[in-house]
């Protein structure tokens, strides 16, 4: 993890953290959470919920609203796919920690 990234987690008290992706636009669902990456910090684990139910459902709502169509969105699906799999953190969590 970068050193600012690391620095705004020991300011919040929550983290909004999104796994990775590799340059084959594949999620790295790693469990080594120091890997991921930090979407946003929150003061409580509330906020930090509110925001990722806001983020899924900004995904939900676009791709209900768009015309149905046969091509691939790897994009989309990639996004959508990475708020699906967010995870609120606390700043001390051990899960934190790079290995």
């Amino acid at each position: 993890m970068k050193l600012y990234r690391t620095a705004a987690l020991a300011l919040a008290g929550w983290s909004l953290m999104l796994p990775p992706t590799s340059h084959t636009l594949r999620l790295e669902m790693t469990k080594d959470m120091s890997k991921w990456n930090v979407h946003s910090t929150h003061a409580t684990e509330a906020e930090c919920e509110q925001e990722k139910q806001r983020l899924q459902a900004s995904v939900t709502d676009s791709s209900a609203s768009a015309a149905r169509s046969t091509l691939r969105r790897p994009g989309r699906d990639m996004l959508a796919a990475r708020y699906r799999n967010a995870r609120c953190l606390s700043s001390d969590d051990p899960a934190l920690q790079a290995k």
